[in-house]
């Protein structure tokens, strides 16, 4: 072999070095990985990580617990991975080539709060939340006057979870489970029931922490249909001066015979006359009770529907309470010939309100 003929084979032998060095390379990057710190998964939610990895080749999948776990994928590719939180904990995912070549992400398992939309309803409808956890879960409810859990269910679902994928493009096997086959998991589902007007949070937590780790908190929003007029807001224990904060100073003031502080509002909302009468026996600084005027006869037939949407009735003594339970109401209605009267309580004292009743009857000036 000459001398031109031995530096061509050796260039071409370089050329073959070069090239085999260069297809020995392989790019393993694993994602998502937020600036390689931490990946958070909330328990029962599910995310798919890939890598990037040269012509598609099989990348084998590993964890280092089983704070989550792997899960197939519907169209499946070999550098693609399902996994689903199962606990709290923190866990590392790593990717490995063909070549030995790895990357990983640390992913962090939690419960925690996500954003939620209020869920806005009408008294009488329902409505459904979802939460998937491997947790045995709980509820509170901040009102349950408002709005409550009319059923809470239980179901045991699979996460189909496969110890071997075969991708079609190759005979390599892809390890995708560690340990765990056919995993189950619990779906919870709360049914709300709108009751009454108002706002109430739901809060579901994980029994196992006694409420530490919170799954999800819903604010329900019981919305009205009638709105006839506004209500005063005025508490049982409101003195003259915090119904001045709330209402403004009367049109007119003036003690009954009996001693009773009243204050005359004309024309307050949509009512012809809204009247407030403090009790003299607490020297006339509390409020005793409330009543509003209405003429217009639409506005008329319209109290009752109104009325029924915010407050339950006391069949037995044929009241509306803004409680379940008389014993723990603290504001009592009743409604005849276009008045409202309104009775605050503090204490239970809703034996006598006949008597008081009766009283406010007598006194008031309408």
């Amino acid at each position: 072999m000459n001398r031109k003929f031995k530096t061509i084979a050796a260039v071409v032998l370089l050329m073959g070095v070069a090239s085999l060095m260069g297809s020995c390379k392989e790019d393993v990057n694993v994602f998502p990985n937020p600036n390689n710190t931490v990946l958070l998964l909330e328990v029962g939610e599910q995310k798919t990580m890939s890598c990037t990895f040269n012509k598609g080749k099989d990348v084998k999948w590993d964890r280092s617990n089983d704070c989550l776990i792997f899960q197939e994928l519907r169209k499946q590719e070999p550098d693609e991975i399902g996994i689903r939180g199962l606990k709290e904990g923190d866990c590392r995912v790593t990717a490995t080539g063909v070549k030995g070549t790895k990357d990983y992400c640390n992913v962090e398992v939690k419960t925690y709060l996500r954003p939620q939309e209020p869920i806005n309803l009408y008294k009488g409808d329902s409505a459904s939340v979802e939460i998937r956890s491997g947790f045995g879960l709980k509820y509170e409810i901040s009102n349950s006057f408002y709005a409550t859990i009319n059923s809470f269910t239980r179901n045991t679902e699979s996460c189909h979870e496969s110890q071997n994928y075969i991708p079609d493009d190759n005979n390599h096997t892809l390890n995708i489970g560690i340990g765990e086959s056919d995993y189950k998991y619990n779906k919870y589902e709360g049914h709300i029931l709108a009751k009454y007007v108002g706002e109430t949070n739901i809060v579901f937590f994980d029994s196992e922490t006694g409420g530490s780790s919170v799954c999800k908190s819903v604010l329900v929003k019981v919305n009205p249909r009638y709105t006839t007029y506004v209500e005063p807001g005025i508490d049982c224990d409101d003195t003259r001066d915090s119904v001045w904060m709330k209402l403004g100073r009367p049109d007119i003031s003036y003690f009954t015979n009996e001693g009773d502080l009243v204050y005359n509002y004309e024309n307050y909302s949509t009512t012809n006359h809204l009247t407030v009468m403090f009790d003299k026996d607490s020297s006339n600084n509390i409020v005793y009770g409330y009543a509003l005027q209405f003429e217009d006869e639409e506005i008329q037939q319209e109290i009752p529907a109104f009325i029924e949407e915010r407050y339950a009735y006391w069949s037995l003594y044929g009241y509306y309470m803004n409680a379940d339970d008389y014993t723990q109401a603290t504001l009592f209605l009743s409604y005849d010939n276009g008045v409202v009267m309104y009775i605050p309580m503090c204490g239970n004292n809703s034996l006598q309100i006949d008597r008081i009743k009766q009283d406010i009857q007598s006194r008031l000036v309408l």
